[in-house]
């Protein structure tokens, strides 16, 4: 069962941090907190379709679903499934399968033009592979969901990683400023996004 009662850890803000002389490892950290703050930026034609359905991982059906529905007048179920099935590169397949997020938001506004200026990378490779526009280069909205992540959906290596991130902060900064992305394989159900703004 998902944690209700929030204990959130912010990696960018650290007036949420436990005394970390008392994290030694994982074990101590999920004894801390029952959830990490995550920041995921899309570029959406419907935003009320996170807050009904959540964030979901991209797979193979929903990409194609998408694609139906953006590309449907121009090509044709086969077309987009070759298109897809030719997607190449660990860009592509580190997509497939999960969500991502940065835990450090404005790294994510700084260091990613990508979902403001193009929505979704395989979305616009398969335009591309498809001889057409991305369709989200001139049309959606950039958007930032700031996400209450249980801490049961994120895989212990980026939990490790952020003890670690912790302890080698700077001290004269009073924050972490390396960027950290998570990716959690679960869909994220509306009642953890926090709330949500235009990038």
């Amino acid at each position: 069962m998902l944690s209700t009662n929030r204990q959130v850890f912010i990696y960018d803000d650290d007036s949420t941090w436990v005394d970390m002389a008392h994290v030694q490892n994982i074990d101590d950290f999920k004894k801390s907190y029952t959830h990490i703050r995550g920041y995921h930026a899309c570029r959406t034609m419907d935003v009320n379709s996170y807050l009904q359905n959540g964030i979901k991982p991209a797979t193979r059906d929903n990409i194609l679903e998408l694609g139906k529905q953006l590309f449907g007048n121009y090509s044709s179920g086969k077309e987009l499934a070759a298109a897809f099935d030719a997607l190449r590169g660990p860009h592509v397949w580190k997509s497939i399968g999960v969500v991502w997020f940065e835990l450090h938001k404005q790294n994510l506004i700084s260091g990613n033009e990508q979902y403001r200026l193009e929505g979704s990378g395989l979305i616009g490779r398969m335009a591309g592979i498809l001889k057409l526009e991305n369709p989200f280069v001139n049309h959606g909205t950039p958007m930032i969901f700031s996400v209450d992540i249980p801490i049961e959906l994120i895989p212990a290596v980026y939990i490790a990683k952020i003890i670690t991130y912790v302890y080698n902060m700077q001290p004269e900064s009073g924050k972490c400023q390396s960027n950290l992305p998570v990716s959690v394989k679960n869909t994220i159900l509306p009642q953890f996004i926090v709330s949500y703004e235009k990038a």
